[in-house]
């Protein structure tokens, strides 16, 4: 009889919590409330066709300064509506600006959702 194969140990991925431009105004308020959840990151829902996507990134910015240990990633739901590399450079410098540090970047062009399930 052959000796069973060695398997590695499993590794659960680590967990996100979404949060919106709100939500995010609520925790740099309240940072305790997220060890209710202790999420191992924080992943921040940017929506272009909200508008003033340098007021959310700025929310962002606030609760990442309150909580520096936390990792935080970028969902960026973009217009996407001709050539979207000057749409980016304006993200980028925004997130500059505000001084928001995300872990990742997702980029996804707005009109995925039409089709595409979250």
């Amino acid at each position: 009889m052959e000796p069973l194969p060695q398997f590695s140990p499993f590794r659960f991925p680590e967990m996100a919590l979404v949060i919106t431009p709100q939500d995010a105004l609520l925790l740099a308020e309240h940072p305790d409330d997220l060890a209710r959840i202790n999420p191992q990151r924080l992943l921040c829902h940017l929506d272009a066709t909200l508008g003033e996507t340098a007021a959310q990134i700025a929310s962002f910015a606030k609760a990442q300064g309150v909580l520096p240990n936390v990792m935080f990633d970028l969902k960026l739901i973009i217009l996407c509506k001709d050539d979207p590399v000057p749409e980016l450079m304006s993200f980028a410098a925004q997130v500059k600006a505000a001084g928001f540090r995300p872990a990742s970047v997702l980029v996804c062009p707005s009109v995925d959702r039409q089709s595409t399930p979250p």
